[in-house]
């Protein structure tokens, strides 16, 4: 009877070794941050100002910069009314700025909004979840996501003059897109607008061939 415990004792610790070099390596294959290729995790939020759902899917083709803060964040007093200004210039060029506030208390969030208004929308994300998926280590820290959901930046911390390369930076990448659209269309004479393909200018690019 005292072997029959003995072996259970030490199949027992065996089981808990296994069990935690298990989880041990769980730990080591999970990403420990969110880089330039990656896919910005999807979140559904609600508005720290409203009653309404801030989802990043909403936001699918546009370039969009989430920009995570909180109240007791010092340099986002400098960065979100430059923020605001940026968003409200190139609004018109599918470019999209949603703000994401990590307070536990969503009342010292809207407090530092009535001091530091911004034309942009404001998510509250009070239980952290989304944060832990961005794997935040500082604020404000912001990522800048394409139209197909891929972050092509991650910066972390602000500073006054760092406006200036962020819009060039955002500049450079909708001036990008509109040259790919563009030579999309140019690449075939028969296509509308919207790049897609037109059958009344394929009719009259053939009649005018005929007709030469």
């Amino acid at each position: 009877m005292r072997m029959s415990y003995a072996v259970l004792r030490r199949a027992t610790a065996a089981c808990a070794l296994v069990a935690a070099l298990a989880a041990a390596g769980a730990e080591q294959n999970e990403p420990t941050s969110l880089g330039v290729g990656d896919a910005a995790p999807d979140f559904s939020l609600p508005a720290l100002n409203d009653t309404i759902m801030i989802k990043l899917a909403d936001y699918r083709g546009k370039f969009v910069y989430l920009d995570f803060w909180s109240s007791w964040c010092l340099p986002c007093r400098i960065s979100m009314p430059l923020l605001s200004a940026l968003r409200d210039e190139l609004a018109e060029d599918d470019f999209e700025i949603v703000a994401i506030n990590v307070d536990r208390i969503p009342r010292e969030g809207r407090e530092f909004l009535s001091r530091y208004p911004v034309s942009y929308p404001v998510a509250s994300d009070s239980t952290g979840q989304t944060a832990e998926r961005y794997h935040l280590d500082g604020m404000p820290t912001s990522f800048l996501v394409d139209r197909n959901g891929v972050v092509r930046l991650v910066k972390r911390g602000f500073k006054e003059q760092d406006i200036k390369e962020l819009r060039a930076v955002v500049s450079s990448l909708l001036q990008g897109q509109k040259h790919r659209r563009y030579r999309k269309r140019r690449s075939c004479p028969w296509t509308d607008e919207t790049g897609g393909f037109s059958f009344r200018r394929a009719v009259d690019g053939a009649l005018d061939v005929k007709s030469d």
